[in-house]
């Protein structure tokens, strides 16, 4: 097993800014680079109800995840959630015919209602969260799920607690050099054009710390689905 490190130069940067200013390059780096992404976004979409009309997209970024969805239901109606503007603009670009309902904001801050979608998906963005903020979340996820409805989760995740707690410990350290302590960051290596994937999702929580924040260690772990059924 990989033994965890701190990384070397780390940066932090505001969330939003930290996406916008990789938009041109994110899709790309996604579906070329960060390994398990392709077999993900098909694992995602062959666990959705065959008949699911109703879906609800956490962190939905681009949309990458919805290409495969959109060949197994091509006419589900999509309501999707992200911080970033410029993600969101990126995605409506992409499926300006398709009935999608797009968020700017936190899906931390928002009610999704009661029993209103057929299933939920979140790709990759769990790993933003603390342990408590995934539990409350999970807990309006499955509100919002009808009867029988379903949750695909793909993330990544680390296998060693001792990992786990050197990333939320680092972000911690970080977090408190930053005059503003509060809002969301990025913590990374630095490298430019680089949208990243890293850090990771495991059945008691994330390697990142507290806020929303994205945490680049390169492309270790693997892809876990999760369902509520």
């Amino acid at each position: 097993m990989e033994k965890a490190t701190i990384l070397q130069n780390p940066m932090i940067e505001e969330m939003q800014a930290f996406f916008t200013d990789r938009i041109e390059g994110y899709d790309a780096h996604m579906l070329e680079e960060v390994v398990g992404c392709r077999e993900g976004y098909a694992e995602m979409a062959r666990l959705l109800p065959d008949r699911a009309e109703t879906l609800l997209d956490l962190g939905c970024g681009t949309g990458l995840e919805l290409a495969e969805i959109y060949d197994k239901l091509p006419n589900i109606a999509v309501t999707g959630i992200d911080l970033t503007q410029a993600m969101l603009d990126r995605l409506r670009a992409k499926y300006p015919m398709k009935p999608i309902t797009l968020i700017q904001g936190s899906y931390l801050d928002r009610d999704f209602g009661a029993a209103a979608f057929d299933a939920a998906v979140s790709f990759e963005t769990m790993h933003h969260l603390t342990h408590r903020q995934k539990a409350d979340l999970y807990g309006q996820v499955r509100k919002a799920l009808k009867p029988g409805g379903r949750y695909v989760e793909c993330d990544y995740m680390v296998l060693d607690q001792a990992e786990e707690d050197l990333h939320f410990a680092e972000y911690r350290r970080l977090l408190a050099q930053q005059e503003n302590r509060e809002g969301r960051y990025s913590l990374h290596r630095g490298q430019p054009g680089s949208a990243t994937a890293g850090g990771g999702l495991r059945s008691r929580g994330s390697p990142m710390a507290a806020g929303q924040h994205h945490h680049h260690r390169g492309g270790s772990g693997r892809l876990i689905p999760n369902k509520f059924l």
